[in-house]
């Protein structure tokens, strides 16, 4: 009597069917293991720890701009700053396949990323700026000539008010060392004919040499009988990295400096006191050889000493023979 099994239907189309003088029997494909460590497989390997390092950095930048996140949701931001995080990597120059990152990648490649897909900020602030980043002083700063709400804002129509935000994000994507600095107009009606020219400015740490990215969002607000309404949960919000600024060079300071001097200079002594010991004559009016150390031979290689070997100076009265 034949055995029931019970077979996911998964598996259905991996199964084949014989017929025998005692019934059917069934047989599945078998594949031998992979083995990713051969050398054939070099590729796949660099590619899955590329991708795995940037889906990685993105998850670390979602819980860093998470405040940020919660006025403009998106569900597939993850997976879109991963992509793009991703070509960052691609095009870092300075490593080898499998061991590029995103720090010494072409981080200008994130400009214009857009926080929420569904609603894209030049088209919703159609009206032009002008960004400013000073490292030395730790400002950004954004300037928007006078404009009409009403002709230069694709607003939802519920929306009655509206903010400008700006966010500065500084970031060490070796070390995954975040800050961030926000900064928010007050709340201005749509319908106003004409609003005044406005300026955003957020401070950051003075000196920074790490990535700097500056975003500017805009929220829409509905205003009912003095109370401010989202509209549909936040999703009308729109935001986009309007700049990015990579890292600079760090520059050793004055003490740093001072350290290293300290360090170097009494080793170059002892370096030349060496060499002049070396060179020290003998009582017996001699030469000294050089440290055996100096004149060391190697398997088949001889090694030439720092100083070349002189001649000994005779102090016998006996005429040298011919």
């Amino acid at each position: 009597m034949g055995k029931l099994v019970h077979m996911p239907f998964k598996q259905l189309e991996r199964v084949s069917f014989y017929p025998t003088k005692n019934g059917f029997i069934t047989t599945t494909p078998y594949r031998k293991p992979t083995n990713w460590d051969a050398e054939q497989y070099e590729k796949i390997r660099s590619h899955r720890k590329e991708f795995g390092r940037a889906a990685q950095v993105a998850a670390d930048i979602r819980f860093g701009f998470k405040e940020t996140m919660e006025l403009f949701p998106d569900s597939t931001m993850y997976r879109r700053l991963s992509t793009e995080l991703l070509k960052v990597i691609k095009s870092d120059t300075t490593h080898i396949r499998g061991e590029r990152t995103v720090e010494d990648g072409r981080i200008d490649m994130l400009m214009g990323f857009e926080f929420n897909k569904d609603v894209h900020f030049k088209r919703t602030f159609n009206t032009p700026y002008q960004v400013a980043i000073d490292r030395t002083k730790g400002t950004a700063t954004v300037d928007i000539p006078a404009f009409s709400p009403a002709n230069r804002l694709r607003a939802h129509k519920h929306a009655t008010h509206y903010k400008l935000m700006l966010t500065v994000h500084a970031i060490n994507f070796d070390t995954n060392e975040m800050d961030s600095v926000s900064t928010t107009t007050t709340t201005m009606a749509i319908a106003k004919q004409t609003n005044e020219g406005i300026t955003l400015t957020a401070k950051f740490q003075q000196q920074e040499h790490r990535h700097i990215f500056v975003s500017l969002g805009v929220i829409f607000i509905e205003m009912l009988q003095g109370r401010a309404y989202d509209i549909r949960g936040k999703h009308c919000n729109a935001m986009s990295i309007i700049a990015v600024s990579e890292k600079q060079a760090v520059m050793p300071s004055v003490q740093e400096k001072k350290e290293t001097r300290a360090v170097i200079i009494p080793a170059v002594q002892m370096l030349l006191s060496q060499r002049a010991a070396a060179m020290r004559v003998n009582e017996k009016g001699a030469l000294t050889p050089p440290p055996p150390c100096w004149n060391r031979k190697a398997k088949g290689k001889k090694r030439t000493s720092i100083i070349p070997p002189k001649p000994r100076v005779s102090t016998s009265s006996q005429p040298a023979r011919e």
